[in-house]
């Protein structure tokens, strides 16, 4: 059970079967794509406290799409200091920064965390931004992001959507983000158009992800990230604490392919 709620105007509960496979990755089944908004909100502010609590600040990667609308509801939870935000960009367009427009247009500009501590990628050459993003995190104290076991930088909480092909953020299938994959890369650059990503080194290290998968048009992504599908980018998503948030529809032939 995952609850929010407490501020001006509630977050509704937001109540999930729970399921752990086998290798560890936990699945919450919600009833609708607005349950699972509403859980994501509540476990971002739980993770948020405590990250805030044991070090003094948190870290945080997002993707766009329902990731940003999801937490619209983000700032109406209650004791949350966004004064200690650290936000990262899981993937943008050099050009206009779409992702970072999104943001601030969904729950950044509410949440009022300091602009010197989102981190928006910069207008560079791509090879030069992608060096840039990396040097921007790797030179932070590790109050806000540790490094890994591998040595990577590990940020508290990585918040992914996946599309209907089982994208994992910026990561697609068959591209060239997603063979570079455990080459120790952080930030991954492409051209035509000039656009950056966060490898999936870079989320596998993320001391607890989140993948968001709650359409029903995310049922056949799901079944395929769930059952560990080589070509599909969402099933190389390895935490050291994994979550999928899915509803009953889009977890529905990953059940069907168990029984």
């Amino acid at each position: 059970v995952v609850e929010g709620g407490g501020a001006a105007e509630p977050i509704p509960a937001a109540t999930a079967e729970e399921l752990t496979l086998s290798d560890g990755r936990i699945v919450c089944v919600f009833d609708s794509p607005e349950a699972a908004a509403a859980g994501l909100v509540a476990e971002t502010a739980v993770a948020a406290r405590a990250a805030i609590a044991a070090k003094g600040a948190f870290s945080l990667a997002v993707s766009g799409g329902e990731v940003a609308t999801a937490l619209a509801t983000l700032s109406k939870q209650p004791d949350l200091d966004f004064g200690k935000f650290h936000v990262f960009f899981c993937y943008d367009d050099l050009a206009d920064l779409p992702s970072h427009s999104e943001a601030c247009l969904n729950w950044l500009d509410a949440c009022s965390v300091p602009k010197n501590q989102i981190y928006v990628m910069p207008k560079l050459q791509p090879e030069a931004a992608a060096a840039t993003y990396t040097a921007s995190m790797c030179m932070l104290p590790e109050s806000v992001i540790a490094d890994s076991a591998e040595g990577l930088p590990a940020v508290d909480l990585a918040l992914l959507s996946t599309g209907d092909d089982g994208s994992c953020a910026g990561v697609r299938p068959g591209s060239s983000e997603l063979s570079k994959t455990k080459s120790g890369e952080i930030v991954l650059f492409s051209e035509q158009p000039d656009r950056l990503t966060l490898s999936m080194d870079f989320m596998n290290a993320a001391c607890h992800a989140i993948l968001l998968a709650a359409e029903p048009s995310r049922a056949e992504a799901v079944s395929k990230g769930l059952g560990g599908s080589a070509d599909c980018p969402v099933a190389q998503l390895k935490a050291p604490r994994t979550e999928w948030f899915v509803t009953a529809k889009s977890f529905a032939t990953f059940r069907a392919s168990q029984a």
